[in-house]
């Protein structure tokens, strides 16, 4: 059966420096990537997230091993061939000066233009249309420095749309966004991945966004492995918990989130839907420990399109609170952590 990867690795290793002096991040890279894929590149600081999406780049030459870009060598084609097959978002601020939206996305078509860089008709096609999909046209003329940090990086992102490779990579993109713009970004990436039939990858520390927007998860585990998977394999077989856990945070199979490691009192908790979670969330945040069957100490959520409350039972009292806050408030009182 045909191979149609866009990318792929074996044996790869990466880092800095040259025969005595290298200086390994990665070694025994063996990755492949699909077109119409949007991949999160997941792990702490430090892991080589960076250096893998610049090694290929053709950013850092590759020590060991092997890049093939459909199918070619990587090691093999000019920085003209690489430069229509990939482009790259770095998390790096630009010195805009006096550029416009337009002037920035147009720099996205330089591989495809003569040596005095005219945009011919194709070419601002291919702008207009990045400016479109990315929501931009009315700013076509806006100073970028004028622009917000959410439509800069969108300008950024169109920019790489309008080179129109096969292979989109980002370092961080959502980085600095408050969190409706982190959503916009993410679903536009996906949406060029899917309807395009673009591979873009994406390093970034948004696991909660990368779990529900991913197709395949590039996670570092901080001992020089890359395990693989669809997001929801990976949470499954607990490999998000191996690498992320710690003595203060577990990650939650069943919320898809991190949650306290309390080690406080434990508190029975009885409910059902939204009110639970939440309920339980308060309860870790001020030191306590839900559980589903421990003796003692109860607290019930009763929730109805009508009415919300919560009702703290012990063997001598119960007390009916009408709110989170009541609640913490009255078993602080009296179940003191």
């Amino acid at each position: 059966m045909m191979d149609n990867s866009v990318l792929q690795l074996s044996n790869l290793a990466i880092g800095y420096g040259k025969e005595k002096n290298r200086k390994y991040v990665l070694s025994h890279i063996n990755l492949q990537a699909k077109p119409g894929q949007i991949i999160a590149l997941i792990g702490a600081n430090g892991t080589g997230k960076s250096t893998l999406l610049k090694t290929l780049a053709g950013l850092i030459p590759l020590l060991d091993g092997e890049i093939r870009l459909n199918s070619k060598d990587f090691n093999l084609l000019t920085p003209k061939e690489i430069a229509f097959q990939v482009s790259l978002v770095l998390t790096d601020r630009i010195h805009t000066g006096y550029l416009t939206v337009g002037d920035l996305v147009a720099m996205g078509r330089h591989p495809h233009t003569d040596w005095r860089g005219h945009l011919g008709k194709a070419d601002t096609k291919a702008v207009l249309d990045a400016l479109t999909t990315t929501g931009l046209t009315q700013l076509i003329q806006q100073d970028l420095q004028e622009l917000s940090d959410g439509q800069r990086q969108k300008a950024m992102i169109a920019r790489a749309m309008a080179q129109d490779g096969g292979l989109m990579l980002l370092d961080e993109p959502l980085i600095h966004l408050d969190v409706p713009s982190k959503w916009e970004i993410m679903n536009l990436l996906q949406r060029m991945a899917h309807q395009r039939s673009k591979t873009v990858i994406l390093a970034t520390h948004e696991l909660d966004l990368s779990l529900r927007m991913a197709d395949q998860l590039w996670l570092i585990d901080g001992k020089g492995n890359i395990l693989t998977g669809a997001p929801e394999d990976l949470v499954l077989d607990g490999m998000i918990s191996k690498v992320f856990d710690s003595e203060q945070y577990i990650f939650d199979q069943e919320l898809g989130a991190f949650a306290m490691q309390s080690e406080g009192k434990k508190v029975k908790v009885i409910g059902a839907g939204t009110t639970l979670i939440w309920t339980k969330r308060a309860l870790e945040r001020i030191g306590y420990q839900p559980v589903d069957d421990e003796m003692g100490i109860e607290v019930l959520c009763e929730d109805s399109r009508s009415t919300r409350k919560w009702i703290i039972v012990t063997e001598e009292r119960s007390i009916t609170c009408n709110s989170i806050s009541e609640l913490t408030v009255a078993l602080a009182e009296l179940y003191p952590v």
